[in-house]
């Protein structure tokens, strides 16, 4: 597993979160600041949503996060590339654990936090929530967190602990390439799901956060298991 001072790394997750929260919860009007650059009424609200090229993105980043999943799968059943049981384990249950449970079937039907088309600012019926709060503006399926920024972190992080196995196999620009690539795919997530109008900023950042604490604590717990010699 990545070699990271786990109590360091912890404080400074602790940090970031509470500085979002004082940052959302401070200026709740940034969230709808940002979605507002890209609401429309006189196109319909959130017209970037139906533009292709917006749908194709969304896809293609969908779709890596399917193909890491399956690899962590087919990783458990026959390890390959130098990668062992153990770091395909790790990524199967950061999927699992960080997008699957805790942010689409915990956060996402129980906060009850009104998507951006929902709300009456941009053209809807629900009521505005500030990130952090609790809400009855949705029953199922809601705004916080975003379910697909937090799979594409889960894919980021994946894809950086893979570059870490491979380091010496790979070029110093290769490596740097890849991890300019991985990050970006959270990024890219996160602004598709602001600019259709889907999430909020602060749905993404805390969707970010939360994938990452996740991703923290099944470090620790995979890092007491040996991976076999000559596996990362």
């Amino acid at each position: 597993m990545l070699p990271i001072d786990h109590r360091r790394t912890a404080f400074g997750l602790l940090v970031a979160f509470v500085a979002a929260l004082a940052l959302f919860r401070g200026a709740p009007q940034l969230d709808l600041r940002v979605s507002a650059l890209f609401f429309d009424a006189s196109r319909g609200g959130f017209w970037l949503v139906d533009l292709p090229s917006v749908q194709l993105w969304r896809s293609v980043l969908w779709n890596l996060s399917t193909m890491m999943m399956l690899a962590a799968v087919a990783g458990l059943a026959w390890p390959y590339l130098g990668v062992s049981r153990r770091v395909w384990g790790f990524i199967g249950a950061l999927y699992l654990l960080g997008p699957g449970v805790m942010a689409n079937l915990v956060l996402k039907n129980n906060w009850g936090r009104a998507r951006p088309a929902e709300i009456a600012e941009f053209g809807g019926a629900a009521r505005f929530t500030p990130a952090g709060a609790t809400a009855d503006q949705c029953a199922t399926n809601c705004s916080f967190v975003s379910g697909e920024v937090a799979s594409a972190t889960a894919f980021t992080i994946s894809a950086l602990l893979l570059l870490w196995c491979w380091r010496a196999r790979l070029a110093p620009s290769v490596r740097w390439l890849g991890v300019g690539l991985a990050v970006t795919v959270t990024l890219a997530s996160a602004a598709q799901r602001i600019v259709a109008g889907r999430h909020f900023v602060s749905d993404s950042v805390f969707a970010v956060l939360l994938v990452a604490a996740v991703a923290l604590a099944l470090s620790w717990v995979f890092a007491q298991r040996t991976a076999p010699k000559g596996t990362c």
